[in-house]
């Protein structure tokens, strides 16, 4: 469904991209790795289809489950810094300072 919703967006789809986002992260088994990912796709999506103010309580909520993760699951924060690139690590504010 991340791959999906990745398609979605690069053909310009981005309610459909959102809402296959907004409905993983609805799902009640997803793993806090897995929904540090989806949460950064997300933001990357609602960015580039103009929804700062979404895109903004987005990436809060993707900052507070990657601190988590530092503190809770090590190897789970290597797995997400080895999926997401460095410059979507830098928009959404997970860079390491």
């Amino acid at each position: 469904k991340i791959q999906l919703a990745s398609l979605f967006a690069s053909q310009g789809r981005y309610a459909e991209a959102e809402n296959t986002l907004a409905a993983l992260l609805r799902h009640p088994t997803l793993d806090s790795i897995y929904r540090t990912i989806v949460l950064a796709r997300r933001c990357i999506i609602l960015e580039q289809w103009g929804k700062n103010k979404q895109a903004t309580e987005v990436r809060r909520e993707l900052q507070s489950e990657y601190a988590e993760l530092i503190a809770e699951n090590p190897s789970g924060r290597q797995f997400v810094d080895r999926v997401l690139t460095q410059p979507e690590k830098l928009l959404l504010g997970l860079a390491d300072s």
